[in-house]
């Protein structure tokens, strides 16, 4: 019975200790820098591996376009049992050679078990054009998917600083409710006891009261924002989203200063430019391929035939294979009407390059205006942080003045709390807007449009 007690006492323990192990280690690491966000995203979005899919699809379509430039060889066998229902029965001839009576039995007789194999090389020596507008087609398509790609990691990079900042900025309106509420409810205690003193009326004891309660209410609603926040940073990262938050200081702090500046974008033009670009090229070759069908095809073959028949067993017609021909010549084929089909393909892949064209310049406009828009609201990003930090600096001559009233007597303790809080919440509104303009110069450099609709 001693020894029982013990051992109980061991083992929840141990149960106690191996809960928060296990939490450890079911919970994903989440990055607490943009760059190491950045490299999380990359790797683990599908989005980008979808796009270097198509680019692989891309590069094998290329090697297909060169094999037309290649000779054609095929080999064709066939091996079967022939079964004649025919039931002629065959010519007598009689006749006189040299005054001798001859006679001439001819019967119609077909083997049973009959083998032929061809060998047969084709190589194209013109086709109008054809096979070098398909090699030039699958360039431009290359071409596209890798620019959609380059689109793509734009994309991935934006959400992913948004998402950052966004968590960053509600981490910091948690800690000011927080640091609100805390003071609130000092200046709860003192209207207690200035109230129980009568020397605070009911109603704005009620009023202090009921701030304490709109105080409490802005600290939960922080935390559902910052909860928000971090699914959506999560999302973005393509991290399992099952095991959330309980609260917002539960999440990893953000370490990043928003005062950094984000790697310029490639002074190249838009990837969505380049790839509207390699389209129209696109287009262009399918359009010549197209018009290839108005030309004749010379083709250079040669062909080689195998025979084998035997009326008992498919071995013995093996064994009988021999040589049935040989031929070598030049092909010409042209065709002279086809429905209109090859004028109408024609036709379409004009009018193809066109609506490309269109989508061209309909894209140009879409990024100027939106270029004019994201550079309007950096700048007005920028003059609000100018305010903040102009609002900084006098938050802290004010501290300064509170602090030698304070220590001079003339001010309460209550009075200076507040006058720290107002100067710690302009710092963290100077550090809000510097992630307000970090989230616009984002913007701005990785400037993303959608694209229109096909």
């Amino acid at each position: 019975m001693n020894k029982t007690v013990p051992r109980l006492i061991w083992l929840l323990i141990l149960m106690i200790l191996a809960v928060p192990i296990k939490a450890a280690e079911v919970r994903p690491a989440i990055p607490t820098s943009l760059s190491e966000a950045m490299r999380m995203a990359v790797l683990k979005r599908p989005e980008l591996r979808m796009e270097l899919a198509q680019e692989a699809m891309a590069r094998s379509r290329i090697k297909e376009a060169r094999g037309n430039f290649l000779p054609t060889l095929d080999l064709t066998a066939s091996h079967y049992y022939l079964d004649n229902f025919d039931d002629f029965t065959g010519i007598k001839i009689t006749s006189q050679i040299a005054g001798q009576n001859v006679l001439v039995d001819i019967e119609k007789e077909l083997p049973q078990y009959q083998l032929n194999s061809e060998l047969s090389l084709v190589y194209n020596l013109y086709a109008g054009g054809r096979d070098q507008a398909l090699l030039r087609e699958a360039q431009s398509r290359l071409a596209s998917n890798h620019f959609q790609e380059a689109s793509t990691l734009r994309k991935i990079r934006l959400e992913v600083t948004k998402a950052y900042w966004e968590l960053k900025k509600s981490q910091m309106e948690f800690a000011m409710a927080k640091r609100e509420l805390a003071l609130v409810r000092l200046e709860v205690k003192v209207a207690a006891t200035r109230h129980g003193y009568q020397r605070m009326s009911d109603v704005e004891y009620a009023a202090v009261k009921l701030k304490n309660r709109e105080k409490e209410m802005s600290l939960r609603i922080a935390d559902r924002n910052c909860l928000r926040a971090y699914g959506t940073y999560q999302h973005v990262l393509d991290l399992p989203e099952d095991i959330p938050a309980t609260s917002a200081e539960s999440i990893p702090e953000l370490l990043d200063d928003p005062g950094e500046e984000i790697p310029a974008a490639e002074e190249s033009p838009h990837p969505d430019i380049q790839k509207l670009n390699s389209e129209i090229r696109s287009a262009d070759h399918r359009a010549a391929m197209a018009r290839s069908l108005h030309f004749p095809s010379v083709d250079l073959f040669a062909k080689y035939s195998l025979v084998g028949r035997d009326a008992n067993s498919y071995w013995d017609s093996w064994q009988d294979a021999h040589s049935d021909f040989y031929m070598v010549g030049l092909k010409v084929t042209t065709n002279l009407f086809n429905g209109f089909r090859t004028q109408e393909r024609i036709h379409q892949a004009e009018e193809e390059v066109r609506l490309r064209k269109l989508q061209l310049h309909q894209k140009n406009r879409e990024l100027a205006e939106a270029e004019r828009s994201r550079k309007t609201a950096l700048e007005t990003t920028l003059d609000r942080l100018e305010l903040a930090m102009e609002r900084q600096k006098l938050e802290e001559s004010e501290e300064r003045s509170a602090r030698s009233q304070l220590e001079s007597g003339r001010l309460s303790e209550l009075e200076y709390r507040q006058k720290a809080v107002e100067l710690e919440n302009a710092g963290d509104h100077v550090m809000l807007a510097r992630i307000d303009a970090a989230l616009a110069r984002a913007a701005l450099q990785w400037m993303v449009i959608d694209a229109p609709q096909q």
